[in-house]
């Protein structure tokens, strides 16, 4: 079905997105601390 596979794409889309976000956001309070 098509809403299925759009619904898993969105929901690997996101964790990528916060997967990264995470990523970035843990960099640059190492930056602050250093």
């Amino acid at each position: 079905m098509q809403e299925k596979i759009s619904l898993e794409e969105t929901l690997e889309a996101f964790s990528a997105y916060l997967t990264e976000k995470g990523l970035n956001s843990l960099r640059s309070n190492v930056m602050h601390t250093t």
